[in-house]
Parts: structure tokens; C-alpha cells; sequence
């Protein structure tokens, strides 16, 4: 954005440049999710701490907000997982988790369709995981606001309709 490639972008509630215009998003639920086989897996260890890092993470490349989020996350609760998979992308992600690769904290409203269709199942922790804000910025006094507004317009749309689905998600105690 500052640099003039976008007029639009949507980034993490961390970002604060005054350069942009920032306009705050809905919160989004971090989850724990997992294939079917691993949680399973999960359920039968003594302890739950043990069944989650026993399993690997799939997780985000380095040096990406979402998993600065997630490594904060991990040292806050004492997670540390035996192997850790960077992947470039959240399908690439859903994908292997899905086949049992591992499970992931992914932001809960990119996996909705797949909790309801029960292709992963979200894995319940006995700590607090957070809520991620994002935001629509625009470089300040440029005219990314007419793209910005239809944008808001258009994802005002598909919360309305995600809320609608709600969350009817495969939910494992750990």
C-alpha cells in the first residue's frame, strides 16, 4: 500500500501506519483444528498437552502476522511441537490437515464450511485461544475509498451469511 502497488488491502489489526487509513473489521476466533484420524488420536493420550505436540504443526511461513500470533500463542500456553511444517498458503494448510498431517490454529471463519461438512474437527483447548482483528486499509488521501467501501459492503454480505450457517462445527474435548 504505502509503496503505491495496492489501493486496498486487508491486514492484521497489529498494522498502525499513519500513512493509512485503517477501518476496523469483525473479530475472528483463532481455532485448533485437526483431520478426523488425529483427533481421534488426540482423545486417547493421558494428557491433552501431550496428545497436541506429539502431532505436528502446520503453520504459516515465518515472518508472516498469523504466525507471530501463532508462536506467541504456543509459548504462552508452553506448546512446544515435536515438528512444525511452514506452509505457503491457508488451502495448502486445510488440505494436509485434512489428510492427517497435523493440526493448525487457523482463523475460524476459514474453516466454518469445513467443521459443518466434517472434514476437520476443531479441537478444544483448556486455555483461552484469541480473537484476531483485522482491517480494511487505504492509503490516506488517495482514492482507495470507493474500493473500500465496496469491499465492506461486499464482506458485510458474506458475515451475514456465515452468521446465518452459524456455527454448527464438530467440536472434540481435549
Amino acid at each position: 500500500l504505502t509503496s503505491g502497488v495496492l489501493d486496498v488491502a486487508l491486514l492484521p489489526d497489529e498494522v498502525h501506519d499513519p500513512r493509512l487509513r485503517l477501518r476496523p473489521l469483525d473479530d475472528d476466533q483463532i481455532s485448533l483444528v485437526a483431520g478426523e484420524l488425529i483427533a481421534k488420536r488426540m482423545s486417547s493420550a493421558s494428557t491433552w498437552r501431550e496428545g497436541l505436540i506429539s502431532t505436528p504443526l502446520v503453520t504459516y511461513q515465518r515472518e508472516t502476522p498469523m504466525r507471530y500470533l501463532v508462536d506467541r500463542l504456543c509459548t504462552r500456553g508452553g506448546l512446544e511441537f515435536k515438528t512444525m511444517i511452514s506452509v505457503n498458503g491457508v488451502e495448502a494448510m486445510k488440505l494436509m490437515i485434512q489428510k492427517g498431517v497435523g493440526v493448525a490454529f487457523l482463523m475460524r471463519s476459514l474453516v466454518e464450511d469445513e467443521l459443518r461438512e466434517k472434514r476437520l474437527v476443531e479441537i478444544r483447548l483448556p486455555m483461552a485461544l484469541p480473537k484476531r482483528g483485522s482491517v480494511l486499509a487505504t492509503r490516506r488521501g488517495e482514492t482507495g475509498d470507493e474500493i473500500a467501501d465496496l469491499m465492506l459492503r461486499l464482506m458485510g454480505l458474506q458475515a451475514s451469511a456465515r452468521k446465518q450457517r452459524s456455527s454448527k462445527g464438530a467440536l472434540l474435548e481435549a
